[in-house]
């Protein structure tokens, strides 16, 4: 029988998991960014006074 030591095992997939969510973070941070942005640049292109 195989014994697996659940502490080592979960602290992996803990650390794995809680980095895979900053880069999600990360990435839905720069993709809202760059909607912003090019939201603010249609804006100005319909309407220059703004």
């Amino acid at each position: 029988m195989t014994v697996i030591k659940t502490n080592d095992d979960g602290r992996f997939y803990i650390k794995r998991t809680r980095k895979i969510a900053k880069e999600s973070i990360t990435e839905m941070n720069n993709c809202t960014t760059a909607f912003n942005e090019s939201k603010a640049t249609i804006a100005l292109q319909i309407d220059p006074k703004k």
